[in-house]
């Protein structure tokens, strides 16, 4: 694509002495673009633009940390790569995926 380009913002702050919470977001952006061409044919497959918008948030304490994400808030459908004209096959990038996680360090 001509133009991409990826936004993130990140933040820390106290909830207590012991207890320090995180919250994030990231935006990325991918511009319409051709892909290669195919099987010798002089046309090429065209993928439209997309815009994928990403959250998280959770609390640090002690050797502890819980987190919470949010990937792909929108459910954005941007293709990847593939060839729709030929064999319908397209790669996409991943679904909404909501997640938590907890890690302890030792």
């Amino acid at each position: 694509s001509r133009f991409s380009g990826n936004l993130s913002l990140d933040g820390e702050f106290p909830l207590s002495p012991r207890v320090d919470a995180f919250v994030g977001t990231s935006v990325s952006y991918v511009g319409r673009r051709e892909g290669a061409f195919v099987n010798s044919l002089l046309t090429r497959p065209s993928y439209p633009s997309y815009t994928r918008w990403d959250i998280r948030g959770g609390a640090r304490w002690d050797a502890w940390t819980a987190s919470l994400f949010v990937n792909n808030v929108t459910d954005e459908r941007g293709a990847l790569g593939g060839n729709p004209a030929i064999d319908g096959a397209v790669a996409w990038i991943q679904p909404r995926l909501l997640g938590l996680s907890l890690a302890r360090v030792f």
